[in-house]
């Protein structure tokens, strides 16, 4: 059974450029050491609160994410530009218009 959850944060203004090239290079690296992990990053309207969703194989593939060095890269550029930490939140999916 999968694992997905959601990741929100608001950040300065000022940190969104600097942001987004820290999401873009995370990304690269889920994509090249993850093939399993599904991963999407969306930008709120207001142009600071921040979305993540991610969807793991299993428990050991988040496990492995958490831990892995371009997660702890992130995670050292996030925390920084962040208002307050992330909220996390376990998420069931119902159904996707993806195919099987």
């Amino acid at each position: 059974m999968r694992v997905a959850k959601t990741a929100r944060y608001t950040i300065a203004e000022r940190a969104r450029e600097e942001l987004e090239a820290a999401i873009t290079e995370f990304l690269g690296a889920i994509r090249r050491n993850e093939p399993d992990t599904e991963y999407r990053a969306f930008r709120e309207s207001n142009g600071r609160g921040y979305v993540h969703v991610m969807s793991f194989p299993d428990q050991a593939g988040e496990e492995r994410h958490r831990s892995s060095p371009w997660t702890e890269r992130f995670v050292e550029k996030l925390y920084p530009r962040c208002d307050a930490e992330p909220v996390f939140t376990e998420i069931e999916e119902i159904e996707s218009s993806e195919g099987s």
